[in-house]
């Protein structure tokens, strides 16, 4: 295990700052910049590259406001949840490839990407007059939601490593199709 140092820390703050200026990344991002900075230039590529091709959920969340807006929020959410799936099924039938992780990423970041821009389409036209207060309670639901599966995920993975990681996720993208289709028929658009 790494452990930082106090001039470590002295050096890389300053720095970690300017950078996350610098380039509006967020805060996580500069976090992975901290670590890289001690563990080595190649895992700090590694954390690059995976971070340029996470990009191609935020290259998708105009093509999923569109076709939100074309085809209705629901059915891109449908199909997002889909695309989790499949990025899930990718990861599991790749387990120890580098091509397949790279492509699962992807699959993940623009359904998960494309689910978030619907999603906020349906919460804000709920009460358009109170969108910021409709937004604060979506997304503190969010949250809770996302450390629910990053605590499950650890779970998984300290007793069934990447098989267990694989399967949480499908269950969580079927626990949200199910939520989804039924929540549908209970509240009608």
């Amino acid at each position: 295990m790494i452990k930082p140092t106090i001039a470590s820390i002295y050096y890389n703050q300053p720095l970690l700052d300017a950078l996350k200026y610098d380039i509006s990344g967020n805060t996580s991002w500069v976090g992975f910049a901290a670590a890289t900075t001690q563990i080595g230039f190649a895992t700090g590529m590694i954390f690059i590259l995976f971070g340029i091709i996470a990009a191609a959920g935020a290259l998708a969340a105009p093509l999923a406001g569109k076709l939100a807006d074309k085809r209705g929020p629901p059915t891109v959410i449908t199909q997002s949840i889909m695309l989790t799936t499949v990025a899930f099924l990718i990861f599991g039938v790749s387990r120890a490839s580098l091509l397949g992780l790279v492509l699962g990423v992807i699959v993940l970041d623009v359904g998960l990407q494309a689910a978030q821009v619907s999603n906020q389409a349906r919460i804000f036209s709920l009460k358009p007059e109170a969108r910021s207060r409709v937004n604060t309670v979506y997304m503190t639901f969010y949250f809770i939601c996302g450390a629910t599966g990053s605590v499950t995920g650890v779970y998984a993975w300290q007793h069934y490593e990447w098989n267990g990681v694989v399967i949480a996720g499908v269950v969580f993208t079927a626990i949200a199709y199910v939520n989804h289709t039924f929540a549908g028929l209970v509240f009608q658009e």
